[in-house]
């Protein structure tokens, strides 16, 4: 790692708000393309994904799935566990989060893709206690369309065709129809 990102990775603690988000969206810009410091960030990556603090939590799940595209599978392997466990698990704006983005990680390993599509459709089928639950299933439905789209994941088009048939409350099935239709052929 450069020590620019060494700064900002360090940054990412700063108990300046505006200086640590300052340098989650400077890692965020950085991680637009591929990066050569993936293996040297991964420990810092996956204590942040099991954080107890949501906005270390948040970062950890930002920057994860916008860095998977440069890590390598071994790596990818050795990260999941931690996003899935977020995807999963409690607090409903990191759930979220982890649902829009996680796509990301299955079209930079479409070998992982099958446990991405797996997990997004547990949270489907399994968020009706949530109290928004309707945002967590339009965000599956979006990250199921954006990896079909991005990475012509066919399976991803067929699995959000099926969790639309087990929308039962007719507000929320008018707007996930919108998102698929941009899936139907």
């Amino acid at each position: 790692m450069t020590e620019e990102i060494t700064n900002l990775v360090e940054q990412l603690n700063s108990a300046d708000k505006k200086a640590a988000c300052e340098a989650l969206f400077a890692l965020l810009s950085v991680a637009e393309k591929p990066v050569d410091w993936f293996a040297e960030f991964e420990e810092v990556l996956n204590r942040r994904l099991v954080d107890s603090m949501f906005h270390r939590k948040s970062q950890g799940i930002l920057l994860g799935c916008e860095l998977a595209k440069s890590a390598g599978p071994d790596a990818i392997d050795r990260c999941l566990p931690a996003l899935l466990g977020v995807l999963c698990g409690d607090g409903f704006i990191v759930k979220r989060q982890c649902a829009q983005n996680i796509w990301k990680v299955a079209v930079a390993s479409p070998g992982r893709a099958g446990d991405i599509r797996a997990a997004l459709a547990e949270l489907y089928r399994n968020c009706r206690a949530e109290e928004h639950s309707n945002l967590l299933r339009l965000d599956v439905m979006n990250s199921l369309a954006a990896l079909h789209v991005r990475a012509g994941d066919e399976a991803a088009r067929l699995l959000a065709l099926e969790l639309i048939e087990f929308e039962t409350n007719p507000k929320s099935r008018k707007i996930l129809e919108q998102v698929a239709s941009r899936l139907r052929h």
